[in-house]
């Protein structure tokens, strides 16, 4: 008996295992026709060059900033000729880094010095150059078996641990490790020019999806890690801590990478309990003075006890009213992926409609796959100038729920209030080219990660 009972814990230890594999490699795998489009022909010329059809418009200086409101994908990390002419034609809020050909940390700072240094010349404002960056390239996990995180860039750079070894270790060592992990992240990240990191999320760790890559359970001990780790950060300066997702998917039990996720929680208490971290790091920032320096994404799950009709990217009850006036957060809100879940199989067609809702919900800049920002760009200058054909119309309509003439004029409005948002932020920051280091990554940060490797090791005894 007892050695049946013995083999139903490891079946059921190993199954458990099984699934959290799944479940991570789910998460950090891009596997869609968005992805295969960018890594083809991301090298063409005109891949990001957007058509002009009222070359007079140019002199409209709030409508050539259009094309600020996105952050692009980038498969390949190189400085292709189609970026360098869409940053003088129309150039993107930032360019986030896929890393397919898994390159190094001498290839990303050879590729943001160009992109920076050409954004310079132009007078373009700092552009935001990203990463996925939750860690876990040290694969071992404190549950004993080893699964790959979300750590893009491992070539040069310290391979950092998967977030719940940082809450973890806080029941020893306090909030020594989270810092030494902040210190870390920004210190190596800054050093190549990757200023708009997607960090450590704020989500608690009590579903499979969050498992590993939240710090724990207990929101206090979230919030208290996520302090320390963006006061590294603030002290580095010019780097911006992004965090996620929010109002915080650890409410919901499924993945939004698959499809439409729901969270049914009413109870406020519950509900605040995911905020707190969210409102704790706000709160923080603002104390400091560097508001500018926390950026929050949003999930596309839907949460009943906020919004009952809309996923979270296209809800303003939670992006506008929630986030930004309750909470009174003045920096970056930027929306998950665009191509995750049902979004990747919606027609352009559909999918222009759901960007200007997002847009019109508080999301100031729209992740999206290279592939999407020339129609992107073009379908936004057209709801600007007010000339969609009839057909467009009729589809945003319906997708709005209101008439035309209002959703034109919100969205005047809020081409204002989202190029004030990113004036907030870009403007405080330097040029990447600026501070990029010439040692490697990790050769800058040797004395914090022995200790951190030290804390590690104890940890895993």
């Amino acid at each position: 008996m007892a050695l049946y009972l013995n083999r139903l814990v490891a079946m059921k230890y190993l199954i458990h295992t099984l699934i959290l594999i799944t479940v991570v490699l789910s998460s950090c795998v891009k596997q869609d026709k968005d992805l295969e489009l960018d890594k083809n022909n991301e090298q063409h010329s005109d891949f990001y060059l957007v058509p002009e059809a009222n070359p007079k418009a140019s002199e409209d200086t709030q409508r050539q900033k259009l094309s600020s409101f996105f952050l692009v994908e980038q498969f390949s990390v190189n400085a292709n000729e189609s970026m360098l002419l869409a940053l003088k034609k129309n150039p993107p809020g930032g360019v986030l880094f896929w890393n397919g050909n898994a390159a190094d940390s001498e290839k990303i700072k050879e590729a943001i010095n160009a992109y920076s240094i050409q954004a310079q010349k132009l007078g373009v404002m700092t552009p935001l150059f990203s990463t996925d960056y939750e860690g876990g390239a040290y694969n071992k996990t404190p549950f004993n078996s080893s699964i790959p995180g979300v750590q893009r860039f491992s070539i040069g750079f310290t391979k950092l641990v998967h977030p719940r070894w940082l809450g973890e270790s806080m029941k020893m060592f306090g909030t020594e490790m989270c810092q030494l992990h902040g210190k870390i992240l920004a210190k190596e990240l800054k050093a190549v020019g990757i200023n708009y990191p997607l960090s450590v999320v704020s989500d608690l760790a009590t579903q499979s999806l969050t498992l590993l890559r939240g710090v724990s359970k207990d929101s206090k001990k979230v919030s208290e890690c996520l302090v320390e780790i963006v006061k590294q950060f603030i002290k580095e300066d010019n780097i911006v801590f992004v965090t996620k997702h929010f109002p915080g998917i650890g409410l919901t039990r499924g993945d939004t990478h698959d499809g439409i996720v729901t969270s049914t929680e009413l109870d406020p208490i519950k509900l605040n309990n995911h905020l707190k971290p969210f409102l704790d790091l706000i709160n923080f920032s603002k104390q400091q003075e560097k508001e500018h320096i926390l950026s929050i994404m949003t999930t596309h799950a839907m949460f009943k006890g906020y919004d009952s009709q809309n996923l979270t990217t296209e809800s303003r009850a939670v992006v506008t009213e929630l986030l930004k006036e309750k909470l009174e957060f003045k920096g970056l809100t930027v929306s998950d992926a665009m191509w995750m879940g049902d979004y990747g199989n919606l027609s352009s067609k559909e999918l222009m409609p759901v960007y200007i809702k997002a847009f019109l919900s508080g999301i100031d800049l729209l992740m999206i796959p290279g592939n999407r920002f020339k129609e992107s760009v073009s379908y936004f200058r057209k709801v600007y100038d007010r000339k969609l054909s009839k057909e467009e119309i009729e589809v945003l309509e319906n997708k709005m729920e209101i008439g035309i003439e209002e959703v034109y004029d919100l969205f005047e409005a809020r081409v204002e209030e989202a190029i004030n948002t990113h004036e907030l932020v870009r403007s405080k920051l330097k040029y990447a080219h600026e501070f990029i280091e010439t040692k490697t990554p990790a050769e800058l940060t040797e004395k914090e990660q022995a200790r951190y490797f030290e804390i590690l090791q104890a940890l895993s005894k």
